[in-house]
């Protein structure tokens, strides 16, 4: 059985993430202080929000994984707070590690839509490319931290595909 684990600790989420609460936090600390929040935020309600505003996003950063679990069954994404996704071998008509382009293909990381497809993934360019025989959108890709690892799985259970016959 193949597991991976990835967090979502590229330093642009992370940035993104604490930007606005570092500004919210100084706007509400130099409210509370200046004796302004008493004209437009009660203190005991500017406190509570600077609070929310800053634990949250530390929540979101320490739950947001991508895991991914493949076996002789199939293949099973759990991507914290999205509905967890389950591919059976049946429904993979090839299966090859490839590299992409994040912001090109899919317009960045997490869960993505894009020219090429939906892919999940978390931060780096290598990822196990899934053309699905299901109809609709037919091409999935699931980022990876361990391309090698997983595609010596993939050959142990005879899964992978070359991208060359897979894109033909």
């Amino acid at each position: 059985m193949y597991i991976e684990t990835q967090k979502m600790d590229h330093w642009l989420f992370r940035g993104a993430l604490l930007l606005g609460p570092v500004f919210i936090l100084c706007v509400c600390l130099w409210m509370f202080f200046s004796g302004e929040s008493q004209t437009i935020i009660p203190k005991e309600s500017g406190v509570w929000i600077a609070f929310l505003v800053c634990v949250v996003p530390l929540i979101i950063m320490w739950k947001f994984k991508l895991y991914t679990e493949i076996d002789e069954s199939g293949i099973r994404l759990k991507f914290w707070p999205f509905p967890a996704k389950e591919f059976s071998w049946d429904q993979v008509e090839s299966a090859y590690i490839r590299q992409y382009r994040p912001m090109a293909e899919y317009g960045g990381w997490g869960v993505r839509w894009g020219s090429a497809g939906k892919a999940y993934n978390t931060k780096g360019n290598q990822g196990l490319q899934l053309v699905l025989n299901t109809g609709g959108t037919n091409k999935f890709l699931i980022g990876t931290q361990e391309p090698e690892r997983l595609a010596a799985y993939l050959e142990s259970i005879e899964k992978l595909s070359s991208s060359e016959a897979a894109s033909a």
